[in-house]
């Protein structure tokens, strides 16, 4: 993975346009903060955090399939019950599939 800077209306503008997604939760995940979400998905992932939302204990990122153009978006929501909510998104199944499992046990 390498990261893809973006901005919020750019993600949410690529959200609409990916077309492939699958979600999934991991309880008990050992990312508890905004803070330490962040420093996994730019260090363990290799993604560009797009933002931090402390509201609602959410983090959205973008990536690349490095050397490629296949473009990657991650939403994740920390819940209080110790569990991480995420939702993965690209152009393709197959890849959307191999990019949930990875973020999953990167951020497990």
């Amino acid at each position: 993975m390498e990261p893809h800077p973006i901005t919020t209306p750019q993600f949410g503008g690529l959200w609409g346009q990916l077309g492939c997604e699958q979600k999934s939760s991991v309880p008990g995940a050992s990312v508890r903060s905004l803070a330490e979400l962040q420093a996994r998905v730019e260090g363990a992932l290799g993604m560009h955090m797009v933002e931090c939302i402390a509201k609602t204990s959410e983090g959205i990122a973008a990536g690349k399939l490095a050397g490629t153009s296949e473009q990657c978006l991650v939403h994740s929501k920390i819940r209080s019950s110790g569990a991480l909510d995420l939702i993965v998104r690209t152009g393709n199944a197959a890849f959307t599939a191999e990019l949930l499992g990875f973020v999953a046990a990167k951020l497990a």
